[in-house]
């Protein structure tokens, strides 16, 4: 899997592109980085773009990845938009479990939809 980190100075925005294939399970790297990336730049929001990516998570991954967002240091306060090329029964499992921990986090199928809900 590929991961590629940009920030956004006009939209005040850190995105992540990933491509290839991204086992949830696996990837605490990736969410270390990101935590990284939003404390170096003093930001909030984030749009991860995984259109290039194929997505594997088991149900009990979903379930508990909202924990290691706040064990790296990711503070709540935080903004997620995650873009996909579709909207899977899987991701919106993953967008309630998020809320339902207190992180605001939405999912999209269009990019642009996804930086509009940022910023507004």
């Amino acid at each position: 899997m590929e991961r590629e980190f940009e920030y956004l100075e006009d939209k005040e925005i850190v995105i992540v592109r990933a491509t290839g294939s991204y086992e949830l399970s696996a990837e605490i790297d990736t969410v270390k980085k990101i935590a990284s990336k939003l404390k170096e730049h003093n930001c909030s929001r984030l749009l991860i773009d995984f259109r290039a990516a194929h997505i594997a998570a088991k149900t009990m991954d979903i379930f508990d990845r909202p924990k290691a967002y706040g064990d790296h240091g990711i503070e709540r306060s935080i903004r997620a938009a995650i873009v996909c090329k579709e909207l899977s029964n899987d991701l919106r499992f993953y967008e309630t479990v998020c809320l339902n921990r207190g992180w605001s986090v939405n999912i999209f199928d269009d990019y642009d939809a996804g930086i509009e809900w940022l910023t507004k």
